[in-house]
């Protein structure tokens, strides 16, 4: 006979809250605007403090017009225009703020894949050469695609290059479609955002 779990059973519940509010954050952050097409980086960075600053902009309008006891009569755009030049200043910190922190946590992601890159080629050098030491470095070569992934920085030119270097090795594929959800699929999909990247970085440069 199973056990009861409450752990287990919490665990169920709050899934689908984190689910829901994680969904809620991509959309309100506009992390979903990032494509293939718009890696993270400045464009990415840029589009997404113009969205998030629209954004805070009507809800601050919206808000403004709801709780203030002053407002009466129906919106106009004399009010509107007033109320702009009157909330002007501090959406102009707002937008810079937003600019800086997002900027900050791609900057951060960016480091964090420099240097685990680093620490492959570091460990590719001093590792043994034996099949475990061959099996360990295929999965972590898999694991820094899955993050560049992740991170929406797989299609950036000098990524999508190694990416594209490294899924030709031995052991690679497999260790990312046994150890990531959906992997086959996802190495599909990901092969072909990579391969278009670097066709337009081949054009490019």
């Amino acid at each position: 006979m199973p056990q009861f779990n409450i752990s287990n059973l919490m665990s169920a519940q709050m899934k689908p809250k984190a689910n829901f509010w994680m969904r809620f954050v991509d959309f309100a952050s506009f992390e979903w605007f990032m494509s293939p097409r718009l890696p993270n980086g400045g464009a990415a960075v840029l589009a997404r403090t113009l969205c998030i600053s629209i954004e805070f902009l009507a809800l601050t309008i919206a808000l403004w017009n709801l709780i203030d006891p002053e407002r009466t009569g129906c919106p106009s755009w004399f009010e509107l225009r007033k109320q702009l030049i009157s909330i002007a200043p501090g959406i102009a910190a707002a937008t810079g703020a937003i600019y800086v922190a997002l900027y900050a946590r791609f900057t951060s992601q960016w480091n964090y894949l420099a240097s685990l890159y680093n620490q492959i080629k570091e460990s590719e050098i001093l590792m043994p050469r034996n099949s475990a030491s061959r099996k360990r470095m295929a999965e972590w070569k898999a694991g820094y695609i899955e993050d560049a992934k992740e991170l929406h920085l797989h299609t950036k030119p000098i990524i999508a290059g190694i990416i594209h270097f490294w899924s030709q090795q031995q052991g690679v594929k497999e260790a990312f479609i046994t150890g990531v959800p959906n992997g086959e699929w996802r190495w599909k999909t990901l092969q072909e955002d990579v391969t278009l990247a670097c066709q337009v970085a081949k054009a490019r440069y």
